[in-house]
């Protein structure tokens, strides 16, 4: 998994961003240019947005910034037209680079950091930082905008070091390379005795339609004799927030549990096999040395029926 790693410890401005994203694309002397044209502001212009419409970039890029921009207007900052250019061209090098994950350091911000700085950084770790120059309104909006999760630095295999040097006001370091497949996953839990077999399928359901990892439950013996269930969902740690409130507002549970782990997996896919009995479709999973191989099981019953055999039969000539 190729993740963008920052430690932003001192703090975060958008010019030093810019410079560690700009170094790992291509030469600073190189890009630079190429961004400053797509992105120049011509003309009198004061409205933000209009300008990102009339951009011609992809849509995710708009999207992204006009994400960024909305933040900041939410605290009341107006960037100048001067930075809807570092704006720019910060959002096109994210996804030039196409990280599959971002992560950052716990933010360094200065003694004394001021409301709006602190609204920007609502939900990220951040610490006092004596030695640093604090975070910048729009480096505070592009970190909340693109950090998946903050921390200490993970294990990883390192592809690049790169520098902000002296471009940025801040000393922001940053390194790429590929984390081991594993996610953190959190396991929320929760006891109900007073919801019907119907309710509780369709609260399973609606788990797995927002992204669970896996949804089940469980018959319990609760307090008062009652009969009960322990309904248990698996999701990705940065997203138990969501799957919380979902319960909480699709249950009648008061009250929930949850328990963190790691989740490793071996890396699936499918393959179109030439058998005796025609091309059949299999699931091959790999990783941590092993490797597992299974026929799609609807195309071996439908097999088994056209040629009038048991299906253990068709399974053991396929193997």
């Amino acid at each position: 998994m190729k993740t963008l790693y920052l430690d932003c410890s001192s703090g975060m401005d958008e010019y030093a961003l810019l410079k560690i994203l700009a170094d790992y694309i291509q030469p600073k002397k190189e890009v630079l240019p190429i961004l400053n044209e797509t992105f120049k502001v011509v003309g009198s212009q004061d409205n933000i947005d209009t300008w990102i419409d009339s951009l011609n970039v992809s849509g995710f890029i708009k999207m992204d910034m006009h994400s960024i921009a909305r933040s900041l207007k939410e605290v009341n900052i107006t960037l100048e037209p001067k930075n809807w250019v570092l704006l720019g061209s910060i959002v096109y090098l994210f996804e030039e680079a196409n990280f599959e994950q971002v992560l950052a350091s716990t933010v360094g911000v200065l003694s004394g950091t001021e409301y709006t700085t602190a609204k920007l950084l609502e939900g990220a770790k951040i610490r006092l930082s004596y030695d640093g120059k604090g975070c910048s309104y729009l480096g505070a909006a592009i970190l909340k905008h693109y950090v998946d999760e903050f921390g200490d630095m993970p294990t990883m295999m390192l592809e690049r070091a790169l520098d902000a040097e002296t471009l940025g006001q801040v000393p922001v370091c940053g390194y790429v390379g590929e984390l081991e497949e594993t996610v953190s996953m959190s396991e929320l839990v929760c006891n109900i005795d007073d919801m019907t077999p119907e309710e509780l399928a369709n609260v399973e359901a609606l788990l797995y339609e927002n992204g669970a990892y896996d949804v089940y439950i469980t018959n319990i013996h609760m307090k008062k004799n009652r009969p009960g269930q322990m309904l248990t969902c698996m999701c990705a740690s940065k997203e138990r927030a969501k799957f919380v409130e979902l319960i909480f507002q699709n249950t009648t549970t008061l009250g929930m549990r949850e328990y963190t782990s790691k989740r490793y997996w071996l890396e699936p896919k499918v393959e179109e096999v030439d058998t005796p009995f025609g091309k059949i479709h299999a699931k091959v999973a790999k990783g941590f040395g092993t490797e597992r191989y299974k026929y799609e099981f609807d195309e071996l019953a439908e097999i088994a029926r056209r040629e009038n055999l048991p299906l253990t039969e068709i399974k053991k000539q396929l193997k």
